[in-house]
């Protein structure tokens, strides 16, 4: 159902003391989300949840959209809300941790991939954030077992295998992150920051002359902190 004809049940349904039902308006939220109209899918689903404060499926929209919109605390609320209606969606989890995570809650973000993982076992996308929680909080281990699983559930994600490399440059295994970024960079040849950490692997490995060159191929692809990589480890 599209904006329009909801606008016309809603004008009828004033004439003749009817309101759209829950499911219309969810269908025109889902529109305006696919339009990145989000303020007008907030105000869709506001209807929703007036007309039913447990519509699970209408509080975890308007936490994705106001999520979108960078509405954080709010979102989070939102998801809480939906789980309390009901905890056996990953989704609603894995939506909160994404609210937390930007809060730089990352023990809640944790907590709560944890428990969709629980749920659903088979999400690549789960694993990645966790990996990254587990990144920024230096439990590389625990990350890279994380990044390796999501790789076994999609091997063609650049990313992951950037992600893997950086967490094993980081556990000192060098070979194996560099053979990580060259894979990464097989699936995405325009990602400077592969480049980048491909060209301190090499180095570490003493691999001093094709390090400096994958450097400056990093800086020619304008990575920032290219140039001084290079003057710290490639001059005369």
């Amino acid at each position: 159902m599209n904006s329009h004809l909801l606008l016309t049940i809603s004008l009828v349904c004033l004439i003749l003391g009817c309101q759209p039902s829950n499911q219309e308006l969810k269908t025109a939220a889902r529109e305006a989300m696919g339009s990145s109209d989000f303020d007008k899918a907030i105000s869709y689903l506001d209807q929703a949840i007036a007309n039913d404060q447990q519509d699970e499926e209408a509080l975890n929209m308007r936490g994705v959209s106001k999520l979108e919109k960078g509405q954080y605390g709010q979102a989070a609320k939102d998801f809480t809300a939906a789980l309390n209606a009901n905890s056996r969606d990953y989704r609603y989890f894995y939506n909160r941790g994404n609210a937390l995570l930007e809060m730089s809650d990352l023990q809640g973000a944790l907590n709560d991939y944890d428990e969709a993982i629980l749920l659903k076992a088979d999400v690549t996308d789960l694993y990645i954030n966790r990996g990254n929680v587990f990144y920024r909080v230096e439990q590389y281990e625990q990350a890279a077992a994380d990044f390796r699983y999501a790789l076994q559930l999609d091997d063609k994600n650049a990313f992951t295998y950037f992600n893997l490399a950086k967490t094993q440059f980081l556990l000192d295994k060098f070979e194996e992150a560099i053979a990580n970024l060259k894979t990464s960079i097989q699936f995405n040849s325009n990602y400077a920051p592969a480049f980048f950490w491909l060209g301190l692997a090499q180095l570490q490995v003493d691999n001093r002359e094709e390090g400096c060159l994958t450097l400056q191929t990093a800086q020619r692809m304008g990575h920032g902190d290219a140039k001084d990589a290079i003057e710290e480890n490639c001059g005369n």
